[in-house]
C-alpha cells in the first residue's frame, strides 16, 4: 500500500510540472482567432465552424463585421431597370433603388400606346382587340410605310414634310389606294369595304396569303412594287395586328 501511494504521488507531481494539469489560480490565456472569411457576394462575414472551448482561456476576437458590398450600379443608372420594374443590381441586400431609369421602350406595350397616338383617323374599336389595333397602327404608320403607297395623295396641301412643311396625312383618302405605278399597277384599297361579299375570316386568309407569298387572286399573279418579300417574314402576331388595325379604320375610296 505504501509503495502504491508513493507511486501515485510521483505521477501527480510529474503532471503538475509538465503543465498537463493547470492550477486553479493560473492566469487565463488569450486566444485570438482569425476573422471568418467574407462572403464573396455580399461582403458580409460568414459564420465559420464553432471554436473548441479552450477551458479557462479567455477568447477575444479581432474580426470586424464587414460592410455589405454595393451592387455594380446601386440600382441606379439607365438600362438596368426593365419595363415597370425597379432597377436591377441594387445593394448587396438585394433591394434595387433604381426606379424608371431603364424603361423598355421596345416593349409591345409602348408600341401599342404609340400606335394609338399616331393613328391619323378615328378608329372603331367595337368588337376589336385593342392591343392588336394599337400594335397594327404602329406597324402600318411607323414601320411599314403603307401610307406612302396606299394613300393618294399621301399628304394634304401644305402638309408635305418633304417640302419642309408640318406633316399632315391625307385623312380623306387614308389607305384607300389608287396610286399608279405604271400600266396595270395600282396600289390597292386597304380600308374595310362594308359591301364585300367575303367574311372577315376569308378576308384575313386572303390578306395573309398576299403578305406571305405575294400572290393575289384572281389570276394568281405576283404583286409588283409592294415589298412583300420583306413583309413575308413578319410574325403571325404582327400580321394579325395589321389586319385588326385595317378593320378598325373608316372605309374610304379615291375620287
Amino acid at each position: 500500500m505504501k509503495t502504491q501511494s508513493l507511486l501515485t504521488s510521483f505521477v501527480l507531481a510529474g503532471l503538475m510540472a509538465s503543465g498537463s494539469v493547470q492550477a486553479a489560480d493560473t492566469d487565463p490565456c488569450v486566444s485570438t482567432p482569425d476573422p471568418p472569411p467574407a462572403n464573396s457576394v455580399s461582403g458580409q462575414a460568414t459564420a465559420g465552424p464553432g471554436l473548441a472551448d479552450p477551458g479557462p482561456c479567455k477568447i477575444t476576437t479581432s474580426a470586424k463585421k464587414s460592410k455589405g458590398g454595393k451592387g455594380s450600379n446601386n440600382g441606379k443608372g439607365p438600362g438596368n431597370g426593365q419595363g415597370g420594374t425597379n432597377g436591377n443590381n441594387g445593394n448587396a441586400g438585394g433591394n434595387g433603388n433604381g426606379n424608371g431609369g431603364g424603361v423598355d421602350d421596345g416593349s409591345e406595350e409602348s408600341k401599342v400606346k404609340q400606335g394609338f397616338a399616331i393613328a391619323p383617323v378615328e378608329l372603331n374599336l367595337q368588337g376589336r382587340n385593342r392591343a392588336l389595333v394599337g400594335l397594327g397602327s404602329y406597324i402600318v404608320n411607323a414601320q411599314g410605310g403603307c401610307v406612302d403607297c396606299h394613300t393618294s395623295p399621301t399628304y394634304v396641301a401644305g402638309g408635305d414634310p418633304y417640302k419642309g412643311e408640318p406633316k399632315t396625312i391625307n385623312k380623306a383618302n387614308y389607305l384607300a389606294g389608287g396610286r399608279s405605278f405604271g400600266p396595270d399597277v395600282t396600289s390597292a384599297n386597304l380600308t374595310p369595304d362594308p359591301n364585300s361579299p367575303l367574311t372577315e375570316a376569308q378576308r384575313y386568309a386572303d390578306f395573309v396569303q398576299k403578305m406571305r407569298t405575294g400572290i393575289k387572286a384572281p389570276g394568281n399573279v405576283y404583286l409588283q412594287v409592294m415589298p412583300w418579300p420583306v413583309y413575308q417574314d413578319m410574325t403571325d402576331r404582327d400580321l394579325q395586328a395589321i389586319f385588326e388595325y385595317l378593320q378598325a379604320i373608316p372605309y374610304a375610296k379615291t375620287p
